[in-house]
C-alpha cells in the first residue's frame, strides 16, 4: 500500500495521536487510510481512523481490507471499508498507463 501511495502522491506519512492512522496522504487534498488485511475488522481500526479524521477536520477515511465492503459512521465521520484488490484496480494509474 505504501509503495502504491508513494507512486501517486506527493507526501505519504503516518499520524499518531492517542491511536495511530497508517497513512496520511497529501496530493492537493488530504486523505487518511488504515490497512487491515482481514475480513474481521477490529474496532481499533475504525476508532483510530475516526480520531485522525477529527484531528485533520476531514469527513471521510478509508480502510483497506482483504475482502470486506462496508460504509460505517463513527463519531459523525464516514469510514469506507473496501478490499485492497478493489482499491488497487480502481486507483492505480500504473495498471492503465500507456508507454
Amino acid at each position: 500500500v505504501y509503495m502504491e501511495l508513494k507512486k501517486n502522491s506527493a507526501l505519504v506519512s503516518y499520524w499518531k495521536g492517542k491511536k495511530e492512522t497508517d497513512f496520511v496522504v497529501q496530493n492537493g487534498t488530504l486523505k487518511l487510510f488504515n490497512v487491515s488485511y482481514t475480513d474481521n475488522l477490529h474496532e481499533r481500526e475504525t476508532t483510530s481512523l475516526a480520531e485522525g479524521l477529527q484531528e485533520f477536520s476531514l469527513e471521510k477515511g478509508l480502510i483497506l481490507t482483504k475482502n470486506y465492503f462496508e460504509t460505517k459512521k463513527v463519531e459523525d465521520k464516514t469510514i469506507e471499508c473496501i478490499p485492497l484488490w478493489t482499491w488497487l484496480l480502481f486507483n492505480s494509474k500504473v495498471f492503465f498507463r500507456e508507454n
